[in-house]
């Protein structure tokens, strides 16, 4: 592999990593093992965390372990920084700043107020603008901070942006018009089956898996549109006489509506809350399809994980799900009002064969290459 960055310094910002079950904690340490995987030819590598936190637990903390210490030329600081904090945004600039001829990459849209280095951030979705009530409380400020915090990164010279998908880079030159920044897409890839983890966080859950089964993977946040999944497959079962279950995976947290109390009911839908990565991989592995009727997104990461293991994929007919998804997906309308149509299209196609030979970019896809392309763009990023 070619070796683009050799005499380059860069400061990584991996402190997101001490959450697990989030998807900016896992694109965090993916990212940050495909470039000390990738041989890319760093003269230096900074790895910053947070000294607040305790790491002893952590499985992505002590896989980097293994890896670092094969590498010389790489060193971990601890900053007094907490993530999200007012040391994050007003202090920990001063630090980065010492490195002059570091690059700094932090993987989200809050970078450090003050960063006078080269400086790459990541927008993986703009859910607090485009969504009116992603927010519960203190919604007018906390839109207002975000969209503060994109626009004045956006401006710098010294700082360019990343999205992970044409929509998401669509949806920041929409609500950024005019600004001038080259912003620059660089795909994700299917984080199960590529973790490498010899563990997992949490006791494996050995269950029967049902005969037949859809499976939902996700938060409950209102787009997630899980109502209308609950409804879509109650038509489901009723009118075309589908003889599976439904199994909810993700985090127990309820918000516009509480998800416990609709299916409580329903001997068919099961909630199973946060499980295990090798749980994930098993109930993929053996689901009739994936159903994933969320009204926005920035990436669609379960649609790719699902595709890897050339399952068929039941999603919203929004722009990129269209983006990301495989040739063989099926598309339906999750605002429609005829349930009973949308779920004939799905009773359809479940009882189709498909072709997984069709060519799909995202499986042979890695976290190297994620990182090839994200630090050979933030190289060509001009000094201020």
């Amino acid at each position: 592999m070619a070796t683009p960055l050799v005499n380059t310094k860069v400061i990584f910002d991996a402190r997101h990593i001490i959450n697990p079950y989030t998807g900016l904690g896992r694109y965090t340490y993916c990212i940050l093992t495909g470039l000390l995987k990738s041989k890319l030819g760093l003269s230096h590598l900074i790895i910053l965390l947070d000294k607040n936190q305790d790491y002893s637990d952590s499985l992505f903390f002590h896989q980097l372990q293994n890896i670092i210490h094969k590498l010389p030329t790489i060193e971990i600081i601890y900053v007094d920084a907490p993530i999200f904090s007012l040391k994050h945004y007003f202090r920990l600039h001063l630090l980065i700043n010492k490195y002059k001829d570091y690059l700094y990459f932090y993987p989200h849209f809050d970078l450090p107020f003050g960063i006078k280095s080269t400086a790459y951030f990541v927008i993986h979705d703009l859910f607090p603008l485009v969504l009116k009530k992603y927010f519960i409380k203190k919604t007018i400020l906390k839109k207002l901070f975000f969209y503060v915090k994109i626009y004045t990164a956006l401006k710098k010279k010294n700082i360019r942006c990343i999205t992970v998908s044409k929509t998401t880079k669509s949806d920041v030159e929409h609500y950024f018009n005019g600004i001038n920044n080259d912003i620059k897409i660089v795909y994700e890839c299917s984080v199960i089956g590529r973790l490498e983890l010899s563990n997992d966080v949490q006791p494996f859950k050995k269950k029967p898996l049902p005969h037949k089964y859809l499976l939902y993977v996700g938060d409950r946040r209102p787009h997630k549109n899980l109502p209308f999944l609950v409804t879509v497959f109650e038509a489901l079962k009723k009118e075309f006489d589908y003889n599976g279950e439904l199994l909810i995976i993700g985090s127990s947290t309820n918000y516009s509506y509480d998800l416990d109390n609709l299916v409580k009911d329903h001997k068919a839908i099961t909630l199973l809350g946060n499980i295990t990565d090798t749980e994930l991989e098993r109930y993929m592995q053996n689901m009739d399809a994936l159903f994933f009727p969320s009204l926005y997104e920035g990436f669609g990461l379960p649609i790719v994980e699902a595709a890897r293991f050339y399952k068929k994929i039941i999603c919203s007919d929004i722009p990129v799900m269209k983006e990301v998804s495989p040739p063989w997906a099926l598309f339906i309308d999750p605002t429609a009002t005829n349930i009973t149509k949308e779920a004939q299209k799905i009773n359809t196609y479940l009882t189709q064969n498909i072709d997984t030979t069709l060519d799909y970019g995202f499986n042979k896809r890695t976290w190297e290459q994620v990182a090839l392309e994200v630090f050979t763009i933030i190289t060509d990023v001009p000094s201020s």
